[in-house]
């Protein structure tokens, strides 16, 4: 629940672990308890926030990249992550274990936490996501300045170094972004879309085609923004030749990319977090539940037919 609750209010499940993974793990040790679930639940916790925040940038890039606003997709995913959230946490808690060992609890700060609620909460109300992240960035100087644990040169370093970590995917996205114009240009995305389009005849297997090739995408690349990005092109083009909202489409291409690269073995944040846990990979992915949950949860949606706009029910 404390990884969900801190991806959700900051948008980066590799921050999350990064941030999390020590402290669950050393809880872990201290009240006896498997180190390998620990991990699964931090992963998961953290994913579900990457999926979910109105910040994130894989909410960012499929909103944008499908056309879709944000607190519409927002909602769409919620109605999907929200059950395959309390089906984890159900899963945790009987298999979880009582522990063999004892943890003291130390003295804590609310008013650190400030603005991370602050961020989810304007995030919800649907305020322009660069006002949301301005306003988190100046609440966490001010509140670093006024407990003494930073000063004004160590704010000035934080910030070089996040820009330094987007920089990197930037580039990226612009040079995917530039190879995707190309493609369009020269009918590489029509004949794409013709030849997936061919084996694709109802919205069901449209939806099932667009999460796929999302999710093959995110694991090949180990990155569910890159997959996105060039995911949400052609799902554009198949949605709306089977009528599908943006804001689904959206929330298809981001659970899949997003479900998918949680459970690959060599993903950035299974990696990290296992080589904390000193333990193997394929240890902890058997009790990574949350994403397989959240890919049933989607699936139940498709088949049924549900979370449909009044608009798509009268294309239909």
């Amino acid at each position: 629940m404390m990884c969900c609750f801190i991806s959700t209010a900051i948008g980066t499940s590799m921050g999350t672990m990064a941030a999390m993974a020590p402290v669950a793990l050393g809880v872990a040790e201290g009240a006896g308890l498997n180190p390998a679930i620990v991990c699964a639940a931090v992963i998961g916790g953290s994913y579900f926030g990457d999926n979910l925040s109105m910040i994130s940038d894989t909410t960012i890039a499929a909103a944008e990249g499908c056309g879709s606003e944000m607190r519409d997709k927002f909602r769409m995913n919620f109605f999907i992550a929200f059950p395959a959230a309390v089906l984890s946490l159900i899963f945790y808690g009987f298999i979880g274990g009582a522990g063999s060992g004892s943890i003291e609890v130390g003295a804590f700060d609310l008013f650190q936490i400030a603005p991370y609620i602050v961020v989810l909460v304007t995030a919800l109300m649907g305020i322009n996501v660069a006002v949301v992240l301005f306003i988190g960035i100046l609440m966490t100087f001010i509140v670093g300045l006024l407990q003494g644990n930073v000063g004004f040169f160590d704010i000035a370093m934080a910030v070089g170094d996040g820009m330094a970590d987007m920089f990197s995917i930037s580039i990226v996205a612009i040079l995917v972004s530039g190879v995707i114009g190309l493609v369009r240009y020269y009918g590489g995305i029509e004949w794409m879309i013709d030849t997936i389009t061919k084996k694709i005849k109802n919205r069901k297997q449209a939806e099932y085609g667009i999460g796929i090739l999302s999710g093959i995408l995110s694991g090949a690349m180990v990155n569910n923004t890159i997959a996105i990005i060039v995911t949400c092109p052609i799902a554009k083009e198949i949605g709306s030749k089977y009528k599908i909202a943006p804001k689904r489409l959206a929330s298809l291409v981001d659970i899949f990319a997003c479900a998918f690269l949680a459970v690959m073995p060599h993903d950035g944040g299974m990696l990290m977090t296992s080589e904390m846990a000193n333990i193997s990979p394929f240890a902890i992915l058997p009790y990574s539940v949350y994403p397989l949950f959240l890919i049933i949860a989607t699936c139940i949606t498709i088949q049924a037919g549900l979370l449909r706009t009044a608009e798509e029910k009268q294309k239909k």
